[in-house]
């Protein structure tokens, strides 16, 4: 676990962390959208799959 994040970002990295995490939901919902996949869907079945990690998983 030495390589996790300890404390607590800056509020600029902070800003630019949720902006590119912004801009990958979005573009995520178009694809979901073009495909016709329902997004919530897609979401809990990846995180089914990174739960089954166990330890390796980020929860």
């Amino acid at each position: 676990m030495q390589t996790h994040l300890e404390g607590k970002i800056c509020p600029n990295c902070l800003d630019v962390v949720e902006e590119e995490l912004g801009k990958s939901l979005f573009y995520l919902a178009a694809v979901c959208a073009l495909l016709d996949l329902n997004f919530e869907q897609v979401l809990a079945k990846e995180n089914d799959r990174i739960a089954t990690l166990g330890v390796y998983s980020l929860t």
